[in-house]
């Protein structure tokens, strides 16, 4: 059963376009520990999703009492033909993105895509691989009568 804190984490997830482990590994939570929140969220876990994301209002997240987001906490685009994400430091070590974001947490969104394409576009290479087994397979006017993994016993 979802309680309150959770469904008002879920709304502010759903807000900010994320999905709970991409929220988990931003505030640096541990797997499913967004979906877990209930009334006890330690102070140390409101403080790291605080940090990360300062334009949720913890009172209302953890009480229903105010507004989901803080007032005064617009995100600004100080070079409107960037691409969306791109970290705007004004050459500053640690600046924010046009979301409000952490660099650094920016950084480690983007390290987690990378890795993703990565492994997305090897699943892909091995899907095609089989499919052109199959292919291969169905065209081949002499096919194996048994499996080269299961011989027969010719005992």
């Amino acid at each position: 059963m979802e309680t309150g804190v959770q469904s008002r984490l879920s709304a502010y997830i759903s807000h900010k376009s994320l999905t709970y482990r991409a929220f988990e590994e931003a505030a640096g939570l541990s797997n499913g520990a967004a979906s877990k929140l209930g009334k006890s969220i330690r102070r140390s876990t409101i403080e790291r999703i605080s940090k990360v994301f300062p334009d949720l209002d913890t009172d209302w997240l953890l009480t229903g009492r105010g507004d989901m987001l803080r007032t005064g906490q617009t995100a600004t685009v100080t070079n409107p033909t960037a691409p969306v994400g791109i970290i705007q430091t004004n050459g500053q070590q640690g600046g924010t993105n046009v979301n409000g974001a952490p660099a650094d947490t920016v950084a480690r969104l983007l390290d987690v895509v990378a890795t993703q394409q990565t492994q997305l576009t090897k699943a892909q290479e091995q899907i095609d691989r089989l499919l052109s087994l199959l292919e291969a397979a169905r065209h081949d006017p002499n096919p194996p009568k048994t499996r080269p993994d299961n011989p027969p016993n010719n005992s």
